[in-house]
C-alpha cells in the first residue's frame, strides 16, 4: 500500500497539468469493501472487523489500512471529487487514460472488453495490495456465487435449488470465474439438497456473525462504513473511531449469544494462510448460523 501511493503521488504531481491522476477510487459501501476489507484479510485473516482465532471483533487492526487510503485519497495522489463517482463512471475515466489505478473486482477484465472495449495491452490487473503490516499474506475472501437466492414461497423451490447446485455451483461453472476450486472439499458428499444453498455460503472464508446473520449483531448508532468514512476524511480520529467500533459490534455480538440470536464462532486453530485446514470445523460451526437466519427470515 505504501508503494501504491508513492506511485499514485508521483503520477499525480507528473501529469495532474493535463488531468491525469495516480489514483480514483469511489466511496460507497462496497468501494469499502474493496478498499479496506479484502487486504485487511491478507494482513490478518480478519473480514469485516471479525477475528476468528480469538472469537470477538478487533477494528484496530484497520488502523494502519486506514491511515493509508486517506494518503492515497490525499489531493497528491488521487482526482480530486472521485469518491462521489459511481462506479461506471471511475471505470469510464479509468479507459479514458484519466486515473491510473483504482481497486476493482474479479469484473474488471470483462468490463473492459466489453462496456469499454480496450486492447489487452492498455490495461493490466495486481492482487490486493497489504499494509505490510503481519507479514501474513492470509486469503482472499471468495464467494461462490453469492448473488444467487431462492424464495422461501416459490412453488419450485426443489427445482431451482437442483438447478443452483448443478450449475450455477457446479464446479465446472464456477471454474469460468474463479480457476481451479475443488467445491467437493468444501462441501462434501450426501448433503440434503436443501441445505445446499446454505452450504455454498458456508464453505466461503472468512465471514463475520453480522454477515452470516445480521439480525444477531444489532449495533446502535452509526455502522463501520459510515465511522470509516468519516476517519479517512478526518472528521474523526482512527484510534478513538476504531475503538468505539469494537466495543460496539462486541456488545452487540455478545447480546446476540445470549439471546441465543446466534452462536459463537471461534476458530482458535484458523490460519489465514491455510483456512483449509479448519474449513471443517468452520462449515460445522457455520451451517447452523446460515440455517437459524435463513428460518428467522422465512
Amino acid at each position: 500500500m505504501a508503494d501504491l501511493a508513492e506511485m499514485a503521488k508521483r503520477i499525480t504531481r507528473m501529469l495532474s497539468g493535463n488531468g491525469i491522476y495516480g489514483f480514483g477510487q469511489n466511496m460507497k459501501d462496497s468501494a469499502f469493501d474493496l478498499c479496506l476489507t479484502e487486504h485487511i484479510a491478507r494482513d490478518f485473516g480478519i473480514y469485516q472487523g471479525y477475528d476468528y482465532r480469538r472469537g470477538r471483533y478487533d477494528f484496530m487492526v484497520y488502523e494502519t489500512a486506514l491511515g493509508q487510503m486517506q494518503a492515497l485519497l490525499d489531493e497528491e495522489c488521487a482526482m480530486p471529487g472521485c469518491e462521489t463517482l459511481s462506479m461506471d463512471a471511475l471505470r469510464a475515466l479509468f479507459a479514458q487514460g484519466k486515473i491510473a489505478m483504482y481497486f476493482g473486482d474479479s469484473r474488471e477484465e470483462r468490463v473492459y472488453k466489453n462496456l469499454f472495449p480496450a486492447g489487452a495491452d492498455s490495461f493490466g490487473a495486481a492482487p490486493f495490495p497489504t499494509g505490510g503490516v503481519s507479514g501474513c499474506n492470509g486469503v482472499v475472501p471468495v464467494h461462490f456465487s453469492g448473488g444467487w437466492l431462492v424464495s422461501s414461497g416459490s412453488r419450485n423451490r426443489q427445482e431451482a435449488l437442483t438447478v443452483l447446485w448443478e450449475f450455477f455451483y457446479s464446479e465446472e461453472f464456477l471454474q469460468g470465474y474463479y480457476g481451479d476450486t475443488a467445491e467437493s472439499r468444501l462441501f462434501g458428499d450426501g448433503m440434503e439438497k436443501a441445505d445446499l444453498d446454505l452450504a455454498a455460503k458456508a464453505g466461503c472464508l472468512p465471514e463475520a456473525p453480522h454477515v452470516i446473520n445480521k439480525n444477531a449483531v444489532l449495533t446502535p448508532g452509526r455502522d463501520t462504513y459510515d465511522v470509516f468514512y468519516d476517519i479517512i476524511y478526518g472528521d474523526t480520529e482512527i484510534k478513538d473511531g476504531l475503538q468505539k467500533l469494537t466495543e460496539s459490534y462486541n456488545t452487540a455480538y455478545c447480546n446476540g449469544i445470549r439471546s441465543e440470536s446466534c452462536g459463537r464462532l471461534y476458530l482458535p486453530e484458523y490460519q489465514p494462510d491455510d483456512p483449509e485446514k479448519t474449513v471443517d470445523l468452520y462449515r460445522e460451526m457455520v451451517l447452523p448460523l446460515y440455517r437459524a437466519n435463513a428460518v428467522n427470515t422465512n
